[in-house]
C-alpha cells in the first residue's frame, strides 16, 4: 500500500532540513563560544595579519597602527582601504607605529576578487592580507539564536546566489 504524500515528502525532505537545523546550531554554538563583535575601531589598527600575505611577509603585526601611505597621513580604516583596494600590483611605502616608534615597510598589494555586497557581487581590488581591530562581547542565548539563524541563511543565500569567479 502506498504512502500519503505527505509522508514521503516528509521523509524526502528531512536530510535537507537536518543539514539546515546542523548549521545554525552550529552557528549558535560558534557564537556563545567566541562572541560577536562588539565595535569595529575607525582607527588604521591591525587586528590580524594573514600568513604568507604581504602584510606578514613585511612584519606587520597585531596592534600596529598605520599612520601613512606614500606620505600621505591615514586617519581612517576607510581611508586605509580605500588606497589598497585600488593599488594592486603597485608597492605602497608604508609607515606605521608599534609600541611608540615609528617603521616604515613597501608592501604590494596583491590582486584579489573579493564579495562586495550581500548579491553576491564580485570586484577585484589590492589586499595586502590584514584586517581591522575588533572588539568581541559575549552573546546571550538569544541574540545567540537570532546570529545563528542569520548567519546559516547569509551563507545559503551567498551559495545560491554566487556567480562564476573564474
Amino acid at each position: 500500500r502506498s504512502k500519503p504524500w505527505i509522508s514521503k515528502f516528509l521523509v524526502i525532505s528531512a536530510g535537507s532540513l537536518m543539514n539546515i537545523i546542523f548549521a545554525v546550531v552550529l552557528f549558535i554554538m560558534l557564537t556563545l563560544v567566541m562572541g560577536i563583535p562588539d565595535t569595529y575601531s575607525t582607527k588604521p589598527i591591525v587586528g590580524d595579519v594573514m600568513e604568507g600575505q604581504p602584510a606578514a611577509k613585511a612584519g606587520l603585526q597585531t596592534g600596529d597602527e598605520i599612520v601613512s601611505i606614500d606620505t600621505k597621513k591615514i586617519e581612517t580604516w576607510e581611508q586605509l582601504t580605500d588606497i589598497v583596494y585600488k593599488s594592486a600590483g603597485k608597492e605602497l611605502n608604508i609607515t606605521y607605529l608599534r609600541n611608540d616608534s615609528t617603521y616604515n615597510v613597501m608592501i604590494t598589494p596583491v590582486e584579489e576578487k573579493v564579495l562586495v555586497n550581500e548579491k553576491g557581487d564580485i570586484k577585484t581590488v589590492g589586499l595586502f592580507g590584514i584586517s581591522r581591530e575588533a572588539t568581541m562581547r559575549s552573546a546571550g542565548i538569544f541574540e545567540a539564536i537570532g546570529n545563528g539563524v542569520q548567519y546559516t541563511f547569509f551563507i545559503s543565500k551567498l551559495f545560491a546566489d554566487r556567480k562564476s569567479v573564474v
